[in-house]
């Protein structure tokens, strides 16, 4: 992607980023909003030197479907891949895109001399957890979590 084509791409993908954090990660709006700002705020000038950002396009139309953005993990661990983002416009999914898109993207990332992957999910991404199960992911880590409320004061409530 180009420097203009990464500033959309940030621009596109944070506010589903930031509403998913509040469906999912208990953040208030405004806080997923400031999560989701400084989390893509790394592209704010062009990806780091050792981010790769990619336009998924359709190859018979040339049409851009989706986009696709890795790097190496938060912590630096040397070769391990993080798939950061990969998106397939909601008109264009179920075609086999997303799966065409990581074949290409596990290949990339192997001859970059990256030896693993890893990903992030939302618990409630069905359709992206099944795509990812089908290809040979698995689970390395699950966070829970539950909202209490007034109900949980009673008895048989911890504390």
């Amino acid at each position: 992607m180009t420097n203009q084509e990464v500033a959309r791409f940030a621009e596109r993908q944070r506010p589903g980023y930031a509403a998913d954090l509040v469906r999912t990660g208990g953040l208030t709006e405004e806080e997923a909003a400031e999560k989701a700002a400084n989390d893509y705020a790394m592209l704010a000038d062009g990806p780091p030197p050792d981010h790769h950002l990619f336009t998924i396009e359709d190859e018979e139309t040339g049409e851009r479907v989706g986009d696709l953005w890795f790097g190496p993990t938060h912590g630096g661990r040397p070769g391990i891949a993080y798939l950061y983002d990969i998106a397939i416009d909601p008109d264009r999914r179920r075609e086999g895109l997303g799966r065409e898109a990581m074949r290409r993207f596990e290949e990339t990332a192997a001859a970059m001399g990256f030896h693993r992957v890893l990903l992030h999910v939302f618990a409630d991404n069905e359709p992206a957890r099944s795509l990812y199960r089908s290809i040979g992911y698995i689970e390395e880590s699950v966070w829970m979590g539950r909202v209490l409320g007034p109900a949980e004061s009673g008895p048989g409530a911890p504390g």
